[in-house]
């Protein structure tokens, strides 16, 4: 990148935590606050004209709401940028720039086949470029910074926003509502192989329950060939060999004793893939393993040091020359052969495409591991992630504050939250679905990289509340805010209008991951 736009960038960073009623920068006039208290957001369809864009064949739709200025309290116009659809219909992705750089906004965004959105996501550091949490793509983490860092706990666990695809049926289990009927009576089964059954509600348990024990109700029947064959008094504890055990707890038992001895019974066992959003943590659990020692990861992709494990760098990573050195370094090959070692000191080791694959920069105390190591040994590398809500991550990306909290605006309304800045937010709700969102300035304004004018965190999330998102993450903002939508096969920018008067693309800052919805899995 040259030289002005990492000023910029800096410049950027430093005016980003002045209150934008003292800002001295003499073209951009400065903006209204908002109380310091919750104020009521106004109506979003009640102060501003929404225009429809276009609607995608896989149902997603973009449009953006337009308002006056002072409408909202900004002293600028407004504009609300929405892509709405169905995450059934979706996939999220997480393009990046090699990590330690960054790249255009529109790069990232076109280099997802078939995008139909993309926003900015995830916090990044103006010095090194590293994003401040954790990234998963295509199912794999890609990159972690160490614990302890900017936004990653002491255990190393960041906060994400997750895209989970799972699998689901009797072996694995699932949480999903089916009746269970006989004649006039009907129940209402909460899910299939579950570890527990919760108050006042009934589970199936089925022959391939994984474990040979079942949660004890407190009262159950047994259904075989859709007939109801016995009760279980008292709840059962072992797995069925045939036919399904419904087990009650609390208000659920009298529905569940309806269901007579010889009678017919009618329940439909569900196969299938839920996708979904989800808040998250991910935190790293890989390790390299050899003899009784391991060496744990506990950054990956990471260009800074840590006080102790392994940070491993691979073909995600920016140049050689911005690996952070370790106490000790070893290079493995894909089928975790050690292919060079240096037992006391770290050095920097070029990766290539066919034996240096991962390098492994390890420091303190684990370092010392590294010396029983030698070139041709064979390791085991485990390379996992876990995920605090046991999802199975398909996709995750670093994230704000949560603003949605099962339907109750949690957004702050204190300090910065109360400027009216760019803002860029992902909501969304039970029945899978789904809004991106920009608040910007509503024009095109080149300010040399500090942008004001948006909304308030708490507008934000309030209009993504009327919207009918129930929960909602935010994202960096200001200057890093913007919205692509495809247009014809184009990329093109919807979260500010473009000015035809001066013949320029607004400028856009560089980042290094941000967040893409395409149709499919």
């Amino acid at each position: 990148m040259e030289l002005s736009k990492r000023r910029n960038l800096r410049k950027h960073r430093f005016l980003a935590g002045i209150a934008s009623a003292s800002l001295a920068i003499p073209f951009i006039p400065s903006d209204a606050q908002a109380a310091s208290i919750c104020p009521t957001s106004p109506k979003l369809t009640g102060i501003s004209s929404y225009t429809r864009v276009t609607t995608y064949a896989a149902g997603g739709r973009m449009g953006y709401y337009a308002m006056a200025a002072r409408a909202a309290g900004s002293d600028y116009p407004t504009r609300v940028a929405v892509f709405d659809g169905s995450i059934s219909n979706y996939a999220m992705l997480t393009p990046t720039a090699k990590f330690g750089s960054l790249a255009s906004q529109k790069s990232l965004a076109t280099s997802v086949a078939k995008f139909e959105t993309y926003v900015n996501s995830d916090y990044f550091d103006f010095g090194s470029y590293m994003p401040e949490s954790a990234i998963v793509s295509g199912g794999v983490l890609v990159y972690s910074p160490p614990p302890g860092l900017a936004r990653v706990s002491a255990t190393g666990g960041s906060k994400v926003l997750s895209y989970v695809v799972q699998t689901y049926g009797e072996a694995t289990g699932y949480t999903i509502s089916s009746p269970l009927v006989s004649g006039a009576n009907k129940a209402t089964v909460v899910g299939v192989n579950l570890k527990s059954i919760p108050a006042n509600s009934i589970v199936a348990f089925t022959p391939k329950n994984p474990s040979a024990t079942i949660p004890q109700g407190s009262y159950g029947i047994q259904v075989r060939d859709n007939v109801v064959t016995r009760p279980y008094v008292h709840g059962a504890t072992v797995r069925p060999t045939t036919g399904i055990i419904f087990q009650a707890t609390g208000s659920a038992i009298p529905y569940l004793k309806k269901f007579s001895i010889g009678n017919r019974a009618l329940f439909t066992l569900k196969n299938g893939t839920i996708k979904k959003l989800a808040s998250d943590t991910i935190t790293p659990t890989g390790f390299v393993e050899f003899g009784s020692n391991k060496i744990f990861v506990n950054a990956m992709n990471y260009s800074g040091t840590h006080s102790t494990g392994a940070t491993i760098f691979d073909r995600n990573f920016g140049p050689v020359s911005s690996q952070a050195v370790g106490n000790a370094t070893f290079a493995l090959d894909n089928a975790g052969v050690v292919q060079q070692v240096s037992k006391n000191n770290g050095v920097q080791i070029t990766l290539n495409s066919s034996t240096k694959t991962r390098v492994f920069q390890v420091f303190g105390s684990q370092a010392n591991l590294v010396s029983q190591l030698s070139v041709g040994q064979k390791v085991r590398y485990v390379s996992t992630f876990s995920s605090a809500n046991k999802n199975k991550v398909s996709s995750a990306s670093g994230r704000g504050s949560l603003l949605l909290s099962k339907g109750k605006n949690i957004a702050s309304c204190t300090g910065s939250a109360t400027s009216f800045r760019p803002r860029t937010a992902i909501g969304w709700n039970a029945s899978g679905h789904f809004w991106v969102a920009t608040a910007t300035m509503g024009m095109d304004h080149n300010d040399g990289g500090y942008r004001v004018g948006g909304s308030t965190l708490r507008q934000m999330s309030d209009w993504l509340l009327q919207m009918g998102a129930t929960e909602a993450v935010g994202f960096d903002g200001g200057g890093s805010v913007t919205q692509f939508m495809s247009q014809s096969g184009i990329a093109k920018r919807i979260d500010i209008p473009t000015d035809p008067s001066d013949g320029h693309e607004a400028w856009i800052r560089d980042v290094p991951v941000g967040i893409a919805f395409a149709p499919g899995s």
